[in-house]
């Protein structure tokens, strides 16, 4: 079983940002110094609207209908002068100008509507289709129902095709396939004298029949190899987006693992201060390693019980901030009384030359071994781990302190013989005390991009709901097996911290309800206020969602979330 120190690698720096805001601006305005009140509205812009494969269907479908209106609207002005060149039929003449009148409202009505995709509707859609449908019955009337015109029809079928529903293109074609047989079986019936430029009263009425069933069978091609097309096409941007998805998972993942090599280098053997005595605890082996510090396997002198020692780098101890945070640390851990957090055994005197903190020794491993060992875990599990971490914090705001810096390696589960797992929250090294205006990192972002809230990512000041966000953001990891935000470099994950939603999760993890998604949305809201404000909140949403009975009030708030900001979308 691994053996870890209470409270990690100290101060550990890998994976973690330190970012002084001056480089962080340089992200844009939403990375620099910033009211709350912009910070805040920046949530409230319209986001982008490809979220999933079927949005960037709808993207697509609109700029074909653009094109293709822009297409008919020539194509009918055309029409329209050489109306004194062909003669024709009076009556067929003046059928032919009010069908390019329609076409022109209609067409005309579509490149309105879809000028603003927000305004673009299946139903509105549909209707402009039908009026074209009617109008196509007239170009047929003046031009003649065995004309080459007919043809026409089909290009237009097969664009409404590729369209979304399913219902309204299926009108369509039924709407220009009826109107043709009609026309075409009056005029061969003799029923009405066939009045266009291209009469059929020349054309034996066998070749009149197979003409219209040649039309007939062409618009029936053309709205079925549109429908076909669609869906190919829908499949194909699936499977990419879930091959895009896979790879995105594998390198978060590779990461992590990265990150978790680099805090193990040069970790289980003899340190600098290997059987050197601090205070009561003579130290052992070097079990952690970070960017502050050291930490060792100890014993006490007099009673042999086991501890882990945190001290400080040289380095560090030349800087007098970094030795303030040190003791800081031990002073609130000291005064958190909670099985939950990590406990303080013995604290370095200010006047000992190496500042130095005992704590308990933790025999387990760190949530994230659990994770490369297993990926995801269940949601009772998560519920449990969510319940327990989220003891801690309350704990920890009761005393008016924010972590900071949640994350799974910070997270230590522990258990005695088959008993239940504890979880302890480790590394305070870079909270806060609530009731202060700053900290001892002198405006530098601080904490983990991948689990970091958007108003850290903004080097705002923070309260409770940060680590409640980063709660979130580790439940979002262990239920999809990947980070939320992951890839790129630090100014790039904070930028995508504060601008973008992460993908669905119930994209990424297939097997689970939908009702996951509105949860996770709350807990991982933009602005603080939109969030659940306890873990106890967020635990029982969770086990809703377990038990398929996710509370109505929980259900319209991750609704209202998601219409505002959808998932994989970005604030513009």
């Amino acid at each position: 079983m691994p053996v870890r120190l209470a409270g990690g690698s100290l101060d550990s720096e890998e994976g973690t940002v330190q970012t002084r805001m001056v480089e962080a601006s340089n992200l844009g305005s939403s990375l620099g110094a910033r009211s709350d009140a912009t910070a805040q509205s920046s949530t409230m812009r319209t986001p982008t609207l490809i979220a999933t494969p079927v949005d960037a269907l709808l993207m697509d479908e609109i700029g074909r209908v653009r094109l293709f209106a822009i297409l008919m609207i020539a194509l009918g002005s055309f029409g329209a002068l050489i109306i004194p060149f062909v003669g024709g039929d009076p009556l067929a003449r003046r059928v032919y100008f009010a069908t390019l009148l329609t076409v022109a409202v209609a067409y005309g009505g579509l490149l309105v509507i879809t000028r603003n995709p927000l305004r673009y509707t299946e139903r509105l859609v549909g209707l402009c289709a039908q009026v074209a449908a009617t109008a196509s019955s007239g170009m047929l009337f003046f031009f003649g129902v065995f004309s080459p015109a007919a043809m026409v029809t089909s290009l237009a079928l097969y664009v409404y095709a590729t369209g979304a529903s399913l219902g309204w293109t299926l009108a369509a074609y039924l709407h220009v396939a009826i109107a043709h047989a009609v026309l075409a079986g009056l005029s061969i019936s003799g029923v009405i004298a066939d009045r266009g430029l291209v009469s059929g009263d020349d054309i034996e009425q066998r070749h009149a029949i197979v003409i219209l069933l040649a039309v007939q069978f062409v618009y029936l091609m053309s709205w079925a190899v549109g429908r076909m097309a669609r869906k190919k096409t829908l499949e194909a941007i699936t499977d990419l987006e879930t091959a895009t998805r896979e790879v995105a998972e594998r390198d978060a993942l590779l990461n992590e693992a990265r990150a978790e090599l680099a805090r193990a280098e040069i970790v289980g053997g003899p340190g600098r201060f290997t059987d050197q005595q601090l205070g009561s605890y003579r130290l052992g082996n070097l079990i952690g390693r970070g960017g502050m510090g050291e930490v060792y396997d100890a014993r006490h002198v007099r009673t042999d019980a086991e501890a882990a020692v945190k001290l400080l780098h040289r380095a560090a101890m030349s800087n007098s901030d970094h030795i303030r945070r040190f003791l800081r640390e031990a002073t609130m851990i000291s005064s958190l009384d909670t099985a939950h957090v990590v406990k303080v055994l013995e604290v370095a005197d200010l006047d000992e030359p190496m500042p130095y903190l005992a704590m308990e020794l933790l025999r387990g491993e760190d949530l994230a071994h659990v994770l490369r060992r297993r990926q995801r875990l269940d949601i009772h599990q998560v519920i449990d781990l969510v319940r327990q971490v989220g003891r801690g914090l309350a704990v920890a705001k009761q005393a008016g302190i924010v972590h900071r810096d949640l994350k799974p390696q910070n997270l230590f589960g522990t258990r005695r013989g088959d008993g239940p797992r504890t979880w302890k929250i480790l590394d305070f090294g870079v909270s806060k005390l609530a009731d202060t205006t700053g900290t001892l990192t002198k405006g530098n972002v601080v904490g983990t991009p991948s689990y970091m809230a958007p108003e850290q990512a903004r080097g705002q000041d923070v309260d409770f709901r940060a680590d409640l966000y980063s709660l979130a953001a580790i439940a979002y990891r262990c239920l999809t097996g990947r980070p939320a935000y992951s890839g790129g470099d630090i100014p790039q994950l904070l930028y995508k911290v504060v601008h973008t939603m992460p993908p669905q999760p119930t994209k990424i993890a297939g097997d689970m309800s939908v009702d996951l998604d509105l949860v996770l949305a709350i807990g991982l809201a933009k602005t603080p206020r939109d969030r659940f404000q306890t873990a106890e909140a967020l635990a029982d949403a969770l086990a809703g969602v377990a038990r398929g009975e996710l509370p109505e009030p929980v259900r319209k708030r991750g609704d209202h979330l998601l219409a505002r900001l959808p998932w994989g979308a970005s604030v513009k």
